[in-house]
């Protein structure tokens, strides 16, 4: 079978769009890190819009409640990792790992209850990752800052 050859037109729109997706990422990228400085900075107010236009780009609150919470727990701010935790068990009970990330945002902020939220979390997920990240959040701080050296 003789491969396919793309047409020139078709080689141009696909090169553009293909330009036009990392342009998109390169945006949402941007975004996020404005938003997630402003939100340690303690600033919601210039962090509202950016939050929804990302959302309507992103179309997943949920990984964008997560970020906001670990930057505010992370300049000791524990009171927006409390209201994801709250509004996940209310709305997704089953979403192990928002609540996961959640915990790493108490453990951030010093809060001791970290530790009850990992707890009630695992107490009856039989899924591995789950458990995994548990052990990561659990694990000690230089094995934690590690970890955030490697995701950075």
């Amino acid at each position: 079978m003789k491969p396919t050859s793309l047409a020139p037109s078709q080689l141009d729109a696909a090169t553009a769009a293909a330009r036009a997706q990392a342009q998109q990422m390169e945006i949402v990228r941007k975004l996020s890190a404005t938003m997630m400085l402003g939100q340690r900075l303690g600033m919601p107010g210039q962090v509202q819009p950016i939050y929804r236009v990302l959302s309507s780009m992103l179309q997943n609150e949920r990984m964008l409640d997560v970020g906001l919470a670990l930057a505010s727990a992370s300049a000791g701010n524990v009171l927006p990792a409390w209201k994801l935790i709250t509004e996940a068990m209310l709305s997704e009970p089953e979403d192990e790992l928002a609540v996961l990330a959640m915990a790493l945002a108490l453990k951030k902020a010093g809060d001791p209850q970290w530790r009850s939220v990992i707890e009630e979390a695992l107490a009856d997920t039989p899924d591995s990752a789950v458990r995994r990240f548990a052990d990561l959040v659990d694990a000690d701080d230089a094995q934690l800052s590690l970890l955030e050296e490697d995701a950075a």
